[in-house]
């Protein structure tokens, strides 16, 4: 069974390296602040970043990751959370190699996350404000060309205390997804 492995951003407590890399394919958000911590290897074929901050994402991306390593994303995913998809020229206009791989997407994706949160296990925070992880999963999970994936989740964004994001409902649906083998949890 090909593997999907899901990069978040929140730490990271064994080194999953090699995981990582061998994996048929490897989704970062937003700035990817793992990718300097040397636990989560290098590979990457999807970028996910939220539109409004994406192109500050891709900034202190750029600065991170190794010259011309944005390139190598296959796609590059910039997730609506508040009106209509656009403005995706300046993004273009300043990376260049994102050309024929950048996805606007409106806020249908986002409007999933919240109800998932919303009619799921959220007995805790604002289902509101999903992460930007939470709504990239939830749409690996409807995408058909993953259903047949082995999806692993690692340094997922629940273990970073913030108030602004309902982490501890995120949390309870990953374990029920987790429970149900639909996902697995790395770094519990």
């Amino acid at each position: 069974m090909p593997k999907l492995v899901i990069v978040g951003n929140g730490p990271v407590e064994k080194d999953h390296s090699k995981l990582v890399d061998t994996a048929d394919r490897v989704i970062r958000f937003n700035f990817c602040s793992t990718y300097t911590t040397g636990m989560v290897g290098t590979k990457m074929d999807m970028l996910a970043m939220r539109q409004g901050h994406g192109h500050w994402h891709l900034k202190r991306a750029w600065s991170i990751f190794p010259p011309g390593i944005l390139g190598q994303f296959n796609e590059v995913r910039v997730y609506n959370c508040r009106g209509p998809a656009g403005r995706h020229f300046n993004y273009i206009s300043r990376y260049p190699e994102m050309a024929g791989k950048l996805q606007m997407l409106d806020t249908t994706q986002w409007e999933k996350a919240r109800a998932v949160l919303r009619d799921g296990a959220c007995d805790h925070g604002n289902w509101e404000n999903p992460t930007i992880g939470f709504v990239g999963l939830t749409h690996v999970l409807s995408d058909d060309r993953f259903a047949n994936y082995d999806i692993l989740l690692v340094g997922f964004t629940w273990k970073v205390i913030d108030e602004f994001h309902p982490q501890h409902s995120e949390k309870q649906i990953c374990e029920q997804l987790a429970k149900a083998g639909t996902i697995r949890l790395l770094d519990q």
